[in-house]
């Protein structure tokens, strides 16, 4: 939460300090202006994740991807705490093993935090983590929290102690696609909080391909490149309706957003874009034309500009 002119800002894995730019000049005098600047101080923050993404070539399309940020309120004192998502490789990935652990830190108010991981329960396992959300989808005023993985993605819910409880098998929101990206919202004005899913490339880890669908071998100018997003299959997304009790419904087929094609799809927003009092959906896609779906206002939604203009 930000107070006065000071705040935390993650910035993948670091962290700054917003200065205010009105500075006093000798004399007492207020200096003008000079914009805005930052400070990084990750070192005396206590924020000390570092991202692990396979290796340092890039061979594989899940080694570039990933390593996103939750900001929530994890004890309800009304600052903001951090969720830090990390990667894994293709090598730990096939042996469902991960050296790295997605960490959250709890803010100390001071512009520092603390590494609760252990304790809250949310290291992830072995997943190799992309993307993350956050929200109380079950209404005791605590803030839950979606994971998106190259795999089944996770789903925590706040115990209001410290701890989080992994419901992710019985949710019904356990996807196990190559998941980028989340966000929460309520679609249906029902009072709780769905889930929005975009979901990136059919990808198999265990055989990671080196050529595309019609047998071409991956590189650019020369050089030996990672496979996709063009020329691999793209999964498609998902829409979760909240039924209640940490359990969703996959409403994709009767809600109208599986009326577009498949997509490389690596973001999603939320928001009333037409102003009539429902949730409206905005998907960023990779090298494909973006989303627009309005909110019908009867649990269905309608594309209105971004694949439509191309049929």
């Amino acid at each position: 939460m930000i107070r006065g002119v000071l705040s935390m800002v993650a910035l993948g894995f670091c962290a700054v300090q917003w200065v205010d730019a009105w500075q006093a000049a000798p004399g007492g005098r207020v200096a003008a202006s000079t914009g805005i600047r930052f400070e990084d101080i990750s070192k005396r923050s206590g924020i000390t994740a570092r991202l692990v993404a396979g290796s340092p070539n890039k061979l594989f399309l899940p080694e570039s991807t990933g390593g996103g940020v939750a900001v929530l309120d994890v004890d309800n004192d009304g600052w903001s705490d951090l969720y830090f998502v990390n990667g894994s490789s293709v090598d730990e990935a096939r042996r469902g093993t991960r050296r790295a652990s997605n960490t959250l830190y709890r803010n100390n108010h001071d512009t520092t935090f603390t590494d609760v991981t252990a304790r809250a329960g949310v290291g992830g396992g072995s997943h190799w983590g992309m993307g993350a959300c956050a929200g109380d989808i079950n209404g005791d005023s605590l803030d839950d929290l979606y994971v998106t993985n190259l795999g089944p993605n996770l789903l925590y819910i706040n115990r209001g102690d410290g701890t989080f409880a992994d419901v992710s098998a019985r949710s019904g929101a356990d996807d196990a696609s190559y998941s980028s990206s989340c966000a929460f919202a309520d679609y249906d004005n029902d009072g709780d909080l769905d889930l929005y899913v975009s979901n990136y490339v059919r990808f198999d880890v265990v055989r990671p391909p080196t050529r595309t669908n019609d047998g071409t071998r991956c590189g650019y100018q020369g050089l030996e490149v990672a496979c996709g997003p063009r020329g691999l299959t793209p999964a498609p997304d998902r829409l979760y309706e909240n039924l209640g009790d940490a359990r969703f419904r996959d409403v994709s087929v009767a809600s109208g957003i599986s009326s577009v094609p498949p997509s490389y799809g690596m973001g999603v927003v939320w928001g009333d874009y037409d102003d009539d009092g429902d949730q409206d959906l905005f998907v960023a896609n990779d090298e494909m034309p973006n989303f627009l779906f309005r909110n019908n206002g009867n649990r269905t939604f309608t594309e209105v500009v971004c694949w439509r203009a191309l049929r």
